[in-house]
Formats: C-alpha cells, sequence, structure tokens
C-alpha cells in the first residue's frame, strides 16, 4: 500500500479552492450520506440526506483551519456526520410532532360503526378526522384528550404545553404517553 508523500498530506490539510479537487470530497460526502440512509437515518428522505451532506462539506471547508493540523477528509467526516446526525435527529422530532391521531386509535369494528354504513363499506373503511377525535374525547379523560389535541392538531410541543397547562414537560409526557396507550388498540382484540 503506498504511503502519502508531504504534498499529499499538505493538499489534504488545506480548504478546498481548486474545483479540481471537488469530486474526491463529492463522493466522500455521498458516502457517509448512504451510511446514514442505510443506518440510523431510515425514514429520512435520500435526497435530504445527500444535500445535507454537500452542504456540510461546504460548511467543513469554509471553516477549516489547515494550521490545526487537522487533515481536512478528518475534519470532513467529522462535520458531514455531525450535520445528518442532527438532520436524522430533526426529523425524528417532526415525526413525532406529527403523530397522527388514525394510527393511533382503536376503532370499533362494523357492529360499532354508525348505521348509515353497510356492511361493506365498513371493512376496510377509515373513519374522517372529525370521528377519530370524538372517538378520542369519548376515550379519554379531558385533561389526556387536552394534551393530545395541542400535540396532535395543533403541533405544540411539550415544553410549550406543559408552560400552558403550568406542569412539568415530563408530566405532559406521561400524560401523552397514558392517552396513546389507551388510543392503540390492544394485542389481545
Amino acid at each position: 500500500m503506498p504511503t502519502a508523500t508531504p504534498t499529499d498530506r499538505a493538499s489534504d490539510a488545506r480548504p478546498l479552492t481548486n474545483t479540481a479537487e471537488l469530486p474526491g470530497h463529492l463522493s466522500l460526502a455521498r458516502a457517509l450520506a448512504w451510511k446514514f440512509i442505510r443506518g440510523e437515518g431510515r425514514g429520512v428522505r435520500p435526497d435530504d440526506m445527500f444535500a445535507e451532506a454537500l452542504f456540510a462539506l461546504a460548511y467543513a471547508n469554509q471553516l477549516f483551519d489547515a494550521d490545526r493540523g487537522v487533515p481536512f477528509k478528518k475534519y470532513a467526516v467529522m462535520v458531514i456526520c455531525h450535520r445528518l446526525r442532527q438532520l436524522v435527529a430533526k426529523c425524528r422530532r417532526r415525526q413525532e410532532r406529527e403523530l397522527p391521531l388514525s394510527q393511533l386509535a382503536h376503532f370499533p369494528d362494523k357492529e360499532g360503526l354508525p348505521a348509515s354504513t353497510n356492511g361493506a363499506e365498513a371493512v376496510g373503511s377509515v373513519l374522517d378526522a372529525a370521528e377519530m377525535w370524538d372517538h378520542a374525547r369519548q376515550t379519554l379523560q379531558p385533561r389526556e384528550f387536552e394534551v393530545v389535541r395541542m400535540h396532535c392538531q395543533n403541533g405544540e410541543s411539550l415544553a410549550a404545553i406543559s408552560r400552558l397547562l403550568g406542569v412539568s414537560r415530563q408530566r405532559v409526557s406521561q400524560i401523552l404517553g397514558r392517552a396513546v396507550a389507551k388510543l392503540r388498540p390492544s394485542p389481545l382484540g
């Protein structure tokens, strides 16, 4: 395996000012994005991951300081991975905030559906949003319903809900967890 010459190390220690060097680093950004897509970034759109990796490469190039003695590739890998982890965390928080009530609620089978629907329509039918919220209102305690409504419908964060209700964020999380558990179908049927 060939060793790096002093000129190779010197070119690795300065920021990308020559666009001829850019393709090698673009493949690094692309490879890191794919690594995150296959691993901890599942559920994040691949084009978002690639865009963030390219942005992070440009950001690393802008902030790189050769006087610190760190090779540019190592610095770029650190910055790209950090930005991709931030993107994954942001997307997970957004997905938690957009918790759809239709995925949580256990709705009655066709015997419990309104008389206006016939048996053929009842199989596999999806209740509209108003019916889902009515079901949640009937199932949950008033405070639980209010927390679910503020979090799912209004998009309020747990911290904002805790300030509005005058309780701790942890207590809001507990109330929301209990409400979600009540709305999920039981595994026993």
